[in-house]
């Protein structure tokens, strides 16, 4: 009988020292180094909760440290684990699982990994590399080690990106509704060419014709919009963003 309950001790102990590293719906900040402290957690935490309701996303900071330099691909595939494993024990935001999460690695490595199902992003590309750029603020403070207001920047720079603005939420259904959309794509606004009839008066004088008024014809205005990928202009250890496995896209660095 003793020996069933120590068994049953030792499991009940080990369930709950495991449950201190797995993830809970409703805690959006985790940091297996003890960095961070518990007022900077709790500041944190409440800034995630007002952006994820305003952008309709998961923002979610996992700190670790590996102990040395990660080469790019291993610091994409561990960011893309930490957020499967989140989408799996939490179901991330709404049916999409939308989560966008920022991996610290207090050995020198940082990236900033995107998971929605659809591949529905809230961040483009241009909006990951602008975050984690080597000029960024988000770099400043990875640099001077300042951890919580690296991931105090992160917060506030994905949620001002992630939000949809005029352009989006207007000409980008336009833009859709026409069929553009992708990378490269070009979509051309106006386009058309138009002539309006030129009309003249006259009246004789002295045997001849004299123009007394004339409209000017008018050809209408081409504009012409294009989207164009370009490479991240940071130098060093940057990792431009781009896909990588299904449902997932981010970039980072190291610093």
């Amino acid at each position: 009988m003793k020996k069933k309950l120590s068994i049953l001790l030792l499991f009940f102990f080990a369930v709950l020292l495991l449950s201190g590293f797995t993830y809970q719906s409703g805690k959006y900040v985790y940091d297996t180094t003890g960095t961070l402290t518990d007022s900077e957690i709790s500041a944190l935490e409440s800034r995630i909760r007002t952006a994820r309701e305003s952008v309709g996303s998961d923002f979610v900071i996992y700190i670790v440290e590996t102990g040395g330099y990660q080469d790019d691909a291993v610091l994409r595939r561990n960011a893309e684990n930490a957020v499967d494993d989140w989408v799996r024990a939490t179901g991330g935001y709404d049916e999409n699982g939308q989560t966008v999460l920022f991996y610290l690695d207090l050995s020198g490595n940082y990236f900033i990994d995107e998971y929605n199902a659809t591949e529905k992003y809230k961040l483009s590309d241009w909006d990951i590399d602008a975050i984690t750029d080597t000029d960024s603020d988000l770099f400043y403070y990875l640099k001077g080690h300042d951890w919580y207001h690296a991931c105090e920047t992160f917060v506030e720079q994905a949620e001002r990106k992630a939000r949809p603005g005029f352009f989006e939420t207007i000409w980008g259904k336009i833009i859709t509704a026409l069929g553009g959309g992708g990378a490269a794509a070009g979509v051309a606004l106006g386009v058309h060419r138009t002539r309006k009839e030129t009309t003249k008066r006259y009246y004789m004088k002295q045997a001849s014709f004299r123009t007394v008024m004339q409209d000017d014809a008018y050809l209408g205005t081409r504009t012409t919009v294009h989207k164009i990928q370009t490479e991240s202009s940071g130098g060093g250890g940057h990792i431009s963003s781009g896909g990588g496995s299904s449902g997932h896209h981010g970039g980072g660095g190291h610093f």
